[in-house]
C-alpha cells in the first residue's frame, strides 16, 4: 500500500512540475559549468604561480589557501551531489523498473516522470564526477605546493658554497672579518660626532630618565608582586609538583624582568627620540635583542633547575646534576646569544661566501663543542624515588624514558652540523644547529607541561577514602576502576601531547602544520583497496558505534538483570537466558550497525562465510572451530591474558590467545598450547576471572590435649598478621573433624591476590606452627596399631600402639 502511494506522489509531482523543473535544471547546470570554470581558473593561476622561483613565504601560503578553498568547495559540491542522486534514486525505485518488450506498457505521465528522473540522475551523475575531477586537481596542486616547498628547501641546504678549508678562503674572510668588527668598533664614535646626540640630548636624557624609573618601577612592583603571589613559600615544607612549577617560573620571569624592561625602555627611547641611524641602530638593537633573551633564559634555567634549593626543584635531578646542568645551559645561552647578535648586524652586509662558511662553520663548532658538553651522559643523572611519592614525581617518567632515546640522536645531529660547514654546507650547519636547540626548548616545555598534566589528573582521581560502612571489597573494586579510569584519561592527554608536540617539532625542522594536517586530513579521508575505501574516519565512527551499542546493551541487560527480571518471579535459568539473549542481540546489532557505519558491502560477508562454509566441507571442521572459539574467547572473555586457570592437568597463567590456540605458561616456566576449542568444551577453573581475590585454606592438625578454641584462636590471629589476608571478610578457624591422632582443624582466609596463595599458605603454616610453640599447642604424630606375630605360634598375635615419629617412620 505504501508502495502505491508513493507511486502516486511521484506522479503528482511530476505533472505540476515537469517542465519547470526542467528548465530549473537548465539554469542550475548552466551555474554548475560556471563554478567549475572559476575552480579550474583558480587551479591554473595556483599552478602558475608555483614554479615562480622567486616565490615568498607569504604568496605560498596565499596560493595554498587558494588550492584549499578549492578543494572544500568540491568536496562539498560533491557530497551535496551524492545525497541528491540518493533521493532520485529512491524515487526511481519507487517507479520499478521499465515495462520490457511486449509487456503492457505504462501511462504517459510515468513515462515521462522516468524520463525526468534519468535526466536529473544523469545531470548530477555529471556533477559529481566533475567536482570528483576538479577536487583531484586541487588535491594534486596542494601536493605540488608542498613538493615544491621541500625541494626548494633541500635545495638551498644542500647546496655546497666555498668550503673553509679552501686554500685562500681564510686569508680572504678573515681581513673582511676585520674590517667589519672595525666599522662596529667605530659606529659608536660615528654616531656621537654625528651630533644627533648634541642637539637632543637634554631632552633624551630627561626622557630616559622619566622611561626608566618608571619601567623600574613597574618591573619592581611586578616583580614583587609575582615573588608574593606565586613565588617559593619556606613555610611549605613538601611544595606539590604544580606549586613548584609556577613558582620557578615566576622566580625567573621576576629575576629577569628589571634588566630586561629596563634595557627595552633605553631602546624604546632612543628609537622615538630619532637617535638610533646607521650601523649603530642595527648594533644597539641586536645587542639589546640578545642580551633580553640570554636574562630571561638564565634566571629561567636558574629557577627551574633550583641548583641550591632542592625542595622546589622542578626536575629530579641531582644537586651535583643540577648545577652542572644550570652552568652548561646559560652557557649555551650565552654562545647562541653571542652568535645571534653578530649575524643580526651583519645582515645589512653585503657578506662573501668566504666570510660566511668560516662564520658558519667556526661559530657552528662553538655552538656544538657546547650543546655536546650538555649532552654528556654523566651529568643527566636522577635522584632516587622515595615510596609513596609516585604521584608527585613530576616529569621523572619522561625524563627515564624519552629523553635517553633522544640524547644519541641529538649527539649524532650535533656531530654532524660542524661536519656540514666544513665541506661548505654552511645552511645545513646553521639549521641543524638552531632547530635542534629550539626542538630541545619544546621537549623540556612537553615535559614539564606533561608533569602538570599528569599532577591535574592525580588531584582529579586521587584515592579516595573508604567510606564507612564500606566493605574492604567494595572499595577495592572502586578503587581498581578509578585507576582504570585514571590510566585512559592519562594515556589519551599524553597522545595528545606527543601529537602537538609532534606538529611542533615537524613545523620547526621546516614541515609547515598546513603540509601535516593536510597529510593526516588525506590519511583520514581514506585509502583505496580493489573498489572499495576504507576511511580512517569512518573506522573509527564504527568503532565508536560498537562501543556505543554495546554498551547500551550492557547497561539493558543490567536494567533486566538488576531491576525488571528480579520482581517478575521467573527462575534464575530463565533470567539469566533471557539477560544472555538479549546480551547476544544487542552484539549482533552492534556489529551490523559498525559494519554499516564502516560502509562495508554485507553480501561479500556472505560471500566469505560461503566460502568458510566450503572449506568445512574439505576438512577444516577443527581449524574453523578453533577459530571461531577463539573468537567467542576474545568477545566473551571468559579468560583474558594474565588469568589465572586450571585446564585439566594444566595450570598457569594465559599469556596470550589467539584465533586458533591459547598460550599458557606453567609455574615452571613451559608453555601450553591449548586449543580453542577444548576451553569452550571442557571445564576451565579461572581464579582470576572477575576479580583477583580468592579464598585459602589451610588445614592443620592438633593434639587431643590441646585446647581447640585457644587454637581457632591463634590460627585467626596468625592470619590478621599477614598483610595479604584482608580483613573483610574475616579470616575464620573452624574445627572440621576428630581425627584418629589429631582434632583437624582448617583456617579459612581471603586474600588480596589468589596467585600469592602458595606463598600466604607457607607464610602462613611457619606463623602457626611458631604460635603453636609459644602457646604449648601441639601437633601430634600419626598413631597407629601395629600387630606382631608370635614366632612359636603364627596363630597368636599381639598388638602395640606406635607412634609414628620422624625418626621411626619407617
Amino acid at each position: 500500500m505504501f508502495h502505491v502511494f508513493r507511486i502516486a506522489a511521484v506522479l503528482v509531482l511530476s505533472y505540476l512540475w515537469a517542465s519547470p523543473l526542467q528548465a530549473q535544471n537548465e539554469i542550475l547546470e548552466r551555474s554548475f559549468s560556471a563554478e567549475v570554470a572559476a575552480w579550474q581558473q583558480i587551479l591554473d593561476r595556483v599552478q602558475e604561480q608555483i614554479s615562480r622561483p622567486e616565490l615568498t613565504v607569504e604568496e605560498r601560503d596565499l596560493l595554498r589557501e587558494q588550492a584549499e578553498y578549492v578543494v572544500d568547495e568540491t568536496t562539498n559540491a560533491a557530497r551535496e551531489g551524492r545525497n541528491k542522486l540518493k533521493s532520485l534514486k529512491e524515487l526511481q525505485s519507487a517507479l520499478g523498473p521499465a515495462p520490457k518488450e511486449g509487456e503492457l506498457a505504462e501511462t504517459e505521465d510515468v513515462a515521462n516522470t522516468r524520463k525526468i528522473l534519468a535526466m536529473d540522475i544523469a545531470t548530477y551523475e555529471s556533477r559529481v564526477k566533475q567536482a570528483d575531477f576538479t577536487s583531484v586537481q586541487a588535491k594534486d596542486t596542494l601536493q605540488s605546493i608542498i613538493v615544491t616547498h621541500r625541494t626548494r628547501l633541500w635545495d638551498r641546504l644542500l647546496t655546497p658554497k666555498v668550503s673553509p678549508v679552501k686554500p685562500g678562503a681564510w686569508f680572504k674572510a678573515i681581513p673582511e672579518f676585520v674590517g667589519m668588527l672595525f666599522l662596529f668598533v667605530e659606529a659608536p664614535a660615528e654616531w656621537i660626532s654625528s651630533g644627533v646626540l648634541l642637539e637632543k640630548w637634554q631632552g633624551f636624557l630627561a626622557a630616559l630618565g622619566i622611561v626608566i624609573v618608571f619601567s623600574a618601577l613597574i618591573g619592581w612592583w611586578l616583580r614583587s608582586w609575582l615573588l608574593a603571589r606565586f613565588g617559593r613559600d619556606p613555610s611549605i615544607a613538601e611544595p606539590s609538583y604544580t606549586r613548584r612549577l609556577f613558582s620557578s617560573l615566576a622566580e625567573g620571569i621576576a629575576r629577569g624582568l628589571l634588566p630586561s624592561l629596563s634595557a627595552l625602555a633605553f631602546v624604546i627611547v632612543m628609537d622615538a627620540a630619532e637617535l638610533l641611524t646607521g650601523l649603530f641602530a642595527d648594533l644597539i638593537i641586536a645587542v639589546v635583542s640578545n642580551a633580553i633573551l640570554f636574562i630571561i633564559v638564565s634566571a629561567v634555567v636558574r629557577a627551574v633547575m633550583a641548583p641550591d634549593n632542592p625542595d622546589w626543584r622542578v626536575t629530579r635531578f641531582t644537586d651535583n646534576s643540577s648545577r652542572m646542568l644550570t652552568r652548561r645551559m646559560i652557557a649555551l645561552a650565552g654562545m647562541f646569544a653571542i652568535t645571534n647578535t653578530i649575524a643580526a648586524a651583519t645582515d645589512n652586509f653585503l657578506v662573501s661566501e668566504e666570510l660566511d662558511s668560516l662564520f658558519s662553520f667556526v661559530f657552528g663548532t662553538l655552538n656544538a663543542a657546547f650543546i655536546l658538553a650538555l649532552l654528556q651522559k654523566r651529568i643527566w643523572r636522577l635522584a632516587p624515588v622515595e615510596a609513596g611519592t609516585e604521584a608527585d614525581m613530576g616529569p621523572a617518567l619522561a625524563t627515564e624514558t624519552v629523553w635517553p632515546r633522544l640524547r644519541n640522536l641529538f649527539i649524532l645531529v650535533v656531530i654532524a652540523a660542524p661536519a656540514a660547514g666544513l665541506f661548505g654546507y654552511t645552511d645545513l650547519t646553521q639549521y641543524l644547529l638552531l632547530n635542534l636547540i629550539i626542538s630541545g626548548l619544546l621537549l623540556g616545555a612537553l615535559i614539564l607541561l606533561r608533569g602538570l598534566v599528569q599532577e591535574i589528573i592525580a588531584l582529579l582521581f586521587g584515592e579516595k577514602q573508604k567510606e564507612d560502612g564500606k566493605t574492604e571489597g567494595a572499595a577495592d573494586e572502586e578503587d581498581q576502576a578509578n585507576k582504570t579510569l585514571r590510566f585512559l584519561v592519562s594515556i589519551s592527554l599524553d597522545i595528545m601531547l606527543f601529537l602537538v608536540g609532534g606538529l611542533l617539532v615537524f613545523s620547526v625542522w621546516g614541515m609547515p602544520p598546513e603540509d601535516i594536517l593536510f597529510w593526516v586530513s588525506g590519511v583520514m579521508r581514506g585509502f583505496t583497496v580493489g573498489s572499495y575505501t576504507f576511511s580512517i574516519t569512518d573506522l573509527l565512527i564504527g568503532v565508536m558505534t560498537f562501543a556505543i551499542v554495546l554498551a547500551i546493551t550492557r547497561t539493558i541487560q543490567w536494567v533486566l538483570g538488576e531491576r525488571i527480571l528480579p520482581q517478575t518471579g521467573f527462575d534464575t535459568g530463565v533470567r539469566h537466558s533471557i539477560k544472555t539473549a538479549v546480551g547476544y542481540i544487542g552484539l549482533l546489532i552492534a556489529m551490523a550497525m559498525a559494519i554499516s557505519a564502516i560502509g562495508l558491502d554485507l553480501s561479500n560477508i556472505a560471500l566469505v562465510a560461503s566460502a568458510l562454509s566450503i572449506g568445512i566441507g574439505f576438512g577444516l571442521q577443527n581449524v574453523v572451530s578453533n577459530f571461531v572459539s577463539g573468537l567467542i574467547l576474545l568477545i566473551e572473555r571468559p579468560i583474558k591474558a594474565g588469568d589465572w586457570i586450571v585446564v585439566g592437568t594444566n595450570e598457569g597463567l594465559v599469556r596470550r590467545i589467539n584465533v586458533r590456540a591459547t598460550e599458557i605458561i606453567t609455574f615452571q616456566k613451559a608453555s601450553v598450547i591449548i586449543p580453542n576449542a577444548e576451553l569452550l568444551s571442557n571445564a576451565v577453573t579461572n581464579w582470576t576471572h572477575k576479580d583477583i581475590q580468592g579464598r585459602l585454606d589451610v588445614p592443620v592438625g592438633i593434639s587431643y590435649n590441646s585446647d581447640p578454641e585457644k587454637a581457632c584462636e591463634v590460627l585467626v590471629e596468625c592470619a590478621k598478621e599477614h598483610p595479604e589476608v584482608m580483613s573483610f571478610p574475616a579470616p575464620k578457624a573452624l574445627l572440621m573433624n576428630f581425627g584418629d591422632s589429631s582434632q583437624d582443624l582448617e583456617l579459612r582466609v581471603f586474600i588480596r591476590r589468589i596467585e600469592m596463595r602458595f606463598h600466604v599458605a607457607s607464610d602462613l603454616r611457619i606463623a602457626m606452627w611458631k604460635a603453636f610453640r609459644e602457646t604449648g599447642i601441639e601437633i601430634p604424630f600419626p598413631q597407629r596399631v601395629v600387630h606382631f606375630a608370635d614366632n612359636k605360634d603364627p596363630s597368636k598375635f599381639t598388638e602395640k600402639e606406635v607412634s609414628l615419629a620422624p625418626d621411626e617412620g619407617g
